[in-house]
């Protein structure tokens, strides 16, 4: 996972579809900036995805609406230098090997910036939800 160092939560690496850009594209381009990653194109597999409503909090929008999608993926052996953006460089993401109960327990737990709380709380339950499903011995 990819791991706040700043702020002390976990995350999947992911991000914002860039115009012209597939969820896969946005997979492989995701992992490799924020994680170092490079994905095997062959091995991706769809698990699932979350839909999240809220009301909005900027000006002139009643609601916020975002789909988060999970998958399940093989990566090459090496790792390659991270391209963060500004506040992913300012929040030292970092790719860490994490039991998922200890990424859970801080993500719930732990003082973070309170505009984070919806995503740490996803995280947590997509977490719990592998788990569950046996994904973690």
């Amino acid at each position: 996972m990819v791991h706040s160092l700043l702020w002390d939560y976990y995350k999947f690496p992911g991000g914002g579809i860039e115009e012209q850009e597939s969820n896969i594209d946005a997979l492989i381009r995701e992992t490799a900036e924020e994680a170092g990653l490079v994905v095997i194109k062959d091995s991706i597999k769809e698990y699932g995805y979350v839909h999240r409503i809220q009301k909005a909090k900027d000006e002139g929008f009643s609601v916020f609406v975002q789909d988060n999608f999970y998958y399940f993926c093989d990566v090459e052996d090496k790792v390659i230098e991270q391209r963060l953006d500004d506040y992913e460089g300012y929040e030292r993401f970092t790719l860490e090997l994490v039991d998922p109960k200890v990424a859970i327990n801080a993500n719930r737990n732990n003082g973070h910036d309170p505009k984070r709380k919806a995503m740490l709380e996803r995280e947590a339950k997509v977490l719990e939800m592998l788990i569950e499903e046996g994904y973690f011995e």
